[in-house]
């Protein structure tokens, strides 16, 4: 069965590098959607999820470096690989900087492009430290959080948070700990910084329609709603 991870957005506008692409990508286990653009690969990145993203360097709308960044800042566990017929060292110094996984320079090596898609795919399955409930999943490793597949942005200190409440459930987790944990404070701020997170991160829940799992009970703490069911894997 098909799965979002399995999905592959390929922004490229030359036909015939894609024609040399689409064997090692399928070959690698990659359903491929392929847009020729930026502006059309913004639009799908906005209403679907992929596994992976394969983009030109020089895209016919812009810089493919602006793209990464674009890309980073809204998923920034998601495999980038960048596509280029120019990859001298410090372009490809730039664009591993930016937070790219790979870098093959065209024309590339079949063998060599099916080889490293062949381990994102497997990096992508074998995600370590996730937490599960129902359609939400944690990913402690990467910091990411995503519901029915699609990410949803948290700051860190908002992940740290849910996070907190999901491995303590189906207990309550009071404003003590979460002062420990998440802020790294063993005495009484004298602040409502608890209270403030806590409004922010039921609000980005809300935005990303989200089902509201997180209850307070007064004089306990803050907990997940009982009836979601809790898996977890170290």
């Amino acid at each position: 069965m098909t799965t979002d991870r399995d999905l592959l957005l390929l922004v490229e506008h030359d036909d015939v590098c894609v024609k040399n692409l689409l064997p090692p990508l399928r070959k690698s286990g990659w359903w491929v959607t392929r847009v020729s653009s930026a502006s059309e690969a913004y639009l799908k990145l906005r209403n679907e999820t992929y596994g992976a993203v394969m983009f030109s360097r020089w895209l016919p709308d812009g810089d493919g470096l602006d793209f990464l960044s674009y890309v980073r800042e809204r998923w920034p566990a998601i495999p980038a690989i960048v596509l280029s017929t120019q990859a001298e060292p410090d372009d490809r110094v730039d664009v591993y900087a930016a937070g790219a996984d790979y870098y093959p320079a065209v024309p590339f090596s079949e063998q060599e492009i099916h080889a490293r898609l062949r381990s994102i795919r497997q990096r992508l399955t074998q995600r370590p430290n996730s937490i599960s409930i129902r359609d939400f999943e944690l990913y402690k490793d990467t910091r990411t959080a995503l519901y029915s597949g699609r990410p949803v942005q948290l700051s860190p200190t908002e992940f740290d948070i849910l996070h907190c409440l999901v491995s303590g459930y189906p207990y309550p987790v009071n404003r003590k700990t979460l002062l420990k944990k998440v802020f790294h404070l063993d005495i009484e701020p004298g602040t409502n910084v608890v209270e403030v997170h806590i409004h922010r991160l039921r609000r980005k829940l809300v935005d990303n329609k989200v089902k509201q799992l997180l209850k307070t009970i007064s004089g306990q703490g803050y907990v997940l709603d009982s009836e979601s069911d809790i898996v977890g894997t170290n």
